[in-house]
């Protein structure tokens, strides 16, 4: 599972790595569309594999890490003004070391404590915030690869929406995704959060298999991943 390339932001990971996991072997999975995942092609085609590209429609995650790009140090001062720093479990997070108490008491409010608060607060600073660049799905099939789902805004907490909200999130996200490939066969759940909603509506679209983000397998809806930076 791969996100960033060779970018200024926490957890890129280096084409180095990436050829690495291509000599050993790996399945290699992209998430979120970003552009700078363009940069792999040249290696990928160089050791003949092919990876799948789970792109959605539009990341308001995205979106939302361009604006703390674009305040730098100055936005965990400029968030919590706005909105209480809150207490996060030991051990949310452990496992990446690269993440700081601000970034995960940030995380905490976004994904667990307060989502909707966080997404006033980054509406309230969005101003004048440049708009991400994202890969162009057509450049993934010209290149030989595989397109896959994603969902269409990328939200984070797609395991407690309502199932005809789940719903339109997974049938726009494929109607978008023909318009460059006719057989979509693969899905990969944002956050790696999903419930049996989830893949039960991904069942009736046709998909044949979804991705998580655990390293464990549960059968072909949750297909296991570990993330790039996991391992040595």
């Amino acid at each position: 599972m791969i996100h960033h390339i060779e970018s200024p932001v926490q957890g890129s990971v280096n084409l180095e790595k990436i050829e690495q996991a291509l000599v050993r072997g790996e399945k290699l999975t992209f998430d979120d569309g970003l552009k700078c995942q363009e940069l792999v092609f040249p290696l990928l085609e160089r050791y003949k594999v092919k990876a799948t590209f789970f792109v959605n429609n539009r990341n308001d995650m995205e979106r939302h890490r361009k604006i703390r790009e674009r305040l730098g140090e100055q936005f965990y001062s400029v968030f919590f003004q706005a909105h209480d720093k809150p207490d996060y479990p030991e051990t949310f997070l452990s496992e990446y070391d690269f993440y700081t108490d601000n970034d995960k008491a940030y995380r905490w409010v976004r994904d667990f404590s307060d989502p909707e608060g966080h997404d006033k607060v980054m509406d309230w600073i969005s101003d004048q915030t440049e708009v991400p660049e994202f890969i162009d799905p057509q450049t993934v099939v010209d290149n030989g690869h595989e397109l896959g789902l994603h969902s269409t805004t990328h939200p984070r907490r797609m395991d407690l929406m309502k199932p005809h909200l789940q719903f339109d999130e997974w049938v726009e996200n494929l109607a978008y995704l023909h318009q460059f490939q006719p057989h979509i066969r693969f899905a990969s759940y944002p956050m790696g959060r999903y419930n049996e909603v989830t893949k039960e509506i991904l069942r009736q679209l046709g998909i044949v298999g979804a991705y998580t983000s655990s390293a464990f397998s549960h059968g072909k809806y949750e297909l296991p991943r570990i993330d790039i930076n996991q391992w040595g």
